[in-house]
């Protein structure tokens, strides 16, 4: 099997204090961003001289100065990266090259060696056929060349042709090996691996099989060695066996191979006759080997005195996923080590005398079940609760972007709420927060406080002691126009409860309810409560118009996929939207379909829904008849963003029948295709994508109209002739927009949909507009309201 036949291929180039800029700026209209913080990291490399530090959050990658302290940059598949779930990152000490290797084998290589930075990609053992794990555990540098130690062997990568040169398949008659981590002598190569430790001459042919030996039981044990480092010119060798579940627990042990070629016991903690469990082995400096393992880090020198540890810190438990330590031999006497830290709980810590957050704004987690948008501010719900009811036990709380930064709206000395379903934002005030949590009720947040939860005890609410469980079960969540919260009530005799104005709940209960299942809710401008019921029961529908009357057979209705009674594609639904016209769009595990007359529900009337058909490559078909639609969500212009749970994201034309977009994580900078939920914000145009791997938001050109003119503008403004478009915003949905020369000539007219209106810089006879000065002139349909702006076309 041959990797190296592959040439590299320039993913990205830009320059690096360019691009610092740019990503302080606003997001422009057709760029996507990552919302994911680093609250949970995994990796982390430093650069030679130690004034970079580079942390992963799985997604991204930060850049951090250790001189003035700051976030130098951020790369992530949005601005650079190819890939997402990153599995480690390592720098080569020389050539200033970061490599980043991903969990399927991927590999990108940032070169900053110059000013200008750019991004490799090598996808040769991504796409390789190998049918072992293709994930690279650990690398180490000889000269120019990165030892990649892989899940089926050793592949070896140049940096400076930045392609793959080799692989070693190492196991018996050339089969996959697990190799741990690679160290070198003078004239051997070592492998840590499931069985033992191996080794070759570095002069020999590696990849025949036949010339790497194991070394026997006598000489070290044979089993499972976690890691394999090169220190002050002994091989040091992590024996790891054991496992929590075995009576050896706790005796892991480091063996040391001196340069006569023997091999010795030796201890993690100086001093101490007993183990502990070594995850990771590491060298800063050649002047001190590290050690990772469940209770935290520790480093000795080369004379074996202790010189670093840290366990818990003063803020939670430790979860050390990688470090780098900033130890010298000379190391001034009294002076604090240094450490950078990518921790599981905590993120991206630094450690001098004490241990100290380094935060970088983004959700606490990828973890997302729901998410809301409303004037600029997004509340996201991370725990995501499947049909069976099984719940997750997340303290996560409530994720909320308040327009310039994101809050975690979670005390984690006093706040127990556990498995926060769904949210929403208060229309009428945007720092009051309703959530739904599965095992403590409806949650209250005031000005990102905790304050007050409605529950059994102390309002009336009914949990699930139908079938003997003590949790409230609480999943989707919604208000209604007079300010009223319905909450969808699965597995108990109410389907639904509303928490009214007056802080009293209401339960609605329904007979033979308690085994059903419900998620989303939905109240429309009917006044109709849509209530789905994903174990494939379809919806049902509740009738408000009589004002909190009790569940009868007159007011409350299943939809199902039976003719006359709803005609859905599916009675698997997994999600519902209100469209501009009042016209319900649901999605379910057949596609798409629509309610065009939802009030005729409970009048009588025909209600069946009606499924698209769409011309796509000469050929007309039902709309994604095929895919699982798990979040329909309504943009200003009244379009349709569906996302799926293996397809990714698109984007309709009110109707249904143009398609607009299709992101995927092949064609577009999308993090999955497995889309979560959606979420649409009409006062910055975002789309808020909610996927498997985390959060990310899409700035379309549609925002909501405004009330009355307001601020009228274009933007950019100036404008180069050679850019695309320039936006016109601050206008009331189906403002007239013309825009002429100085003479007064008609260069450009339109309508806008939602507040924004975009012009592409043509005139009326599709020719692109000169340089010079132009007048916008703005009015309402009815000429009520009139505003004039400006716009500079330049070279």
């Amino acid at each position: 099997m041959n990797l190296h036949s592959f040439k590299k291929e320039v993913f990205v180039s830009f320059v690096f204090f360019v691009h610092c800029i740019l990503y302080a700026q606003p997001q422009a209209i057709g760029q996507w961003k990552d919302l994911l913080g680093f609250y949970a990291c995994n990796s982390i490399t430093h650069s030679s001289d130690w004034s970079k530090i580079f942390v992963s959050n799985r997604n991204s990658i930060a850049i951090y100065n250790t001189t003035n302290g700051e976030i130098e940059t951020i790369f992530n598949k949005a601005n650079g990266l190819s890939d997402v779930d990153i599995k480690i990152i390592r720098n080569h000490p020389a050539q200033n090259k970061i490599l980043v290797c991903y969990e399927n084998g991927n590999i990108d290589i940032i070169d900053y060696s110059t000013q200008t930075t750019q991004i490799y990609n090598l996808s040769d053992i991504k796409n390789a056929n190998i049918i072992a794990s293709k994930k690279i555990n650990e690398i180490t540098f000889r000269n120019n060349l990165a030892y990649l130690a892989c899940g089926y062997g050793i592949s070896v990568l140049d940096v400076n042709k930045l392609e793959i040169k080799e692989s070693y398949f190492i196991g018996k008659n050339n089969a996959y090996l697990n190799i741990y981590q690679i160290a070198f002598d003078d004239s051997l190569i070592y492998a840590a691996t499931d069985s033992g430790i191996i080794r070759a001459p570095i002069t020999s042919v590696l990849n025949d099989f036949q010339n790497w030996k194991k070394f026997s039981a006598n000489q070290i044990p044979l089993g499972t060695y976690s890691g394999i480092v090169n220190f002050n010119g002994k091989i040091y060798a992590g024996y790891s066996p054991y496992t929590r579940n075995t009576a050896n627990y706790m005796k892991d042990t480091l063996y040391t191979r001196d340069g006569y070629g023997n091999w010795s016991k030796s201890f993690i903690i100086p001093g101490s006759s007993n183990g502990t469990i070594i995850k990771k082995t590491y060298t800063f400096n050649n002047a001190c080997i590290a050690f990772i393992g469940p209770f935290g880090a520790n480093a000795i020198d080369k004379n074996n005195n202790q010189v670093f540890v840290i366990g818990n810190y003063s803020f939670g438990n430790q979860n050390i996923k990688d470090i780098v330590i900033n130890y010298y031999n000379n190391y001034p006497s009294g002076n604090p080590v240094i450490s950078y830290i990518a921790d599981d709980f905590h993120g991206f810590i630094k450690t001098i005398w004490d241990a100290a957050k380094i935060t970088i704004d983004g959700t606490h987690s990828k973890l997302n079940s729901r998410i809301k948008a409303l004037n600029g501010k997004i509340v996201v719900a991370p725990s995501k609760i499947d049909e069976t009811g099984s719940p997750n036990f997340y303290l996560e709380g409530v994720f909320y972007y308040d327009g310039e930064k994101w809050n975690y709206l979670r005390d984690p000395n006093n706040d127990t709420i556990i498995d926060v379903t769904d949210a929403i934002i208060d229309p009428n005030d945007d720092t009051h927060i309703f959530a739904s949590s599965w095992i403590n009720g409806i949650v209250e947040y005031k000005n990102n406080k905790l304050f007050k939860v409605y529950n059994k005890s102390n309002s009336g609410i009914v949990n699930a002691s139908a079938v003997n469980l003590p949790w409230h079960l609480i999943n989707g969540i919604t208000m209604d126009p007079n300010g009223n919260v319905w909450v969808s009530h699965p597995i108990t005799p109410s389907p639904m409860s509303v928490l009214k104005t007056n802080g009293q709940i209401l339960n609605f209960n329904l007979s033979g309810f308690n085994a059903s299942f419900t998620s989303r809710i939905l109240y429309d401008k009917n006044n109709l409560v849509w209530c789905l019921l994903p174990r494939g029961n379809g919806i049902l529908v509740y009738n408000n118009t009589t004002n909190f009357s009790p569940m009868s057979t007159s007011n409350t209705r299943y939809i199902t996929s039976a003719k006359g009674n709803g005609n859905l594609p599916s009675d698997y639904v997994w999600a519902i939207a209100e469209d501009k016209n009042g016209y319900i769009w649901i999605g379910t595990s057949q596609g798409v379909a629509v309610i065009y007359n939802p009030e005729n529900i409970f009048n009588s009337g025909n209600f069946d829904a009606e499924q698209i058909f769409i011309t796509q490559d000469g050929q007309t078909q039902l709309l994604l008849v095929t895919e699982k639609v798990t979040a329909i969500v309504i943009d200003g212009a009244d379009r349709k963003w569906i996302g799926t749970e293996s397809s990714g994201l698109f984007c309709f034309s009110p109707d249904g029948q143009t398609q607009i977009h299709h992101f995927t994580s092949d064609n577009s900078p999308l993090l999955s295709n497995n889309i979560v939920d959606i979420a649409y914000d009409e006062k910055t145009g975002d789309i808020i994508v909610g996927t498997d791997k985390g959060i990310q938001s899409y700035r379309t050109n549609i925002i909501g109209g405004y009330e009355t003119f307001t601020n009228v503008h274009a933007f950019p403004n100036p404008v180069k002739r050679t850019h695309e478009n320039v936006y016109i915003k601050g206008l009331k949905d189906g403002s007239i927009v013309k825009i002429t020369d100085l003479a007064g000539n008609l260069i450009w007219e339109g309508k806008s949909t939602g507040g924004m209106i975009t012009w592409n810089l043509y005139n009326l006879y599709n020719q692109k507009v000169s340089d010079g000065i132009y007048i916008v002139y703005t009015t309402t349909t009815d000429a009520s309201e009139k505003v004039v702006a400006k716009i500079a076309v330049i070279n």
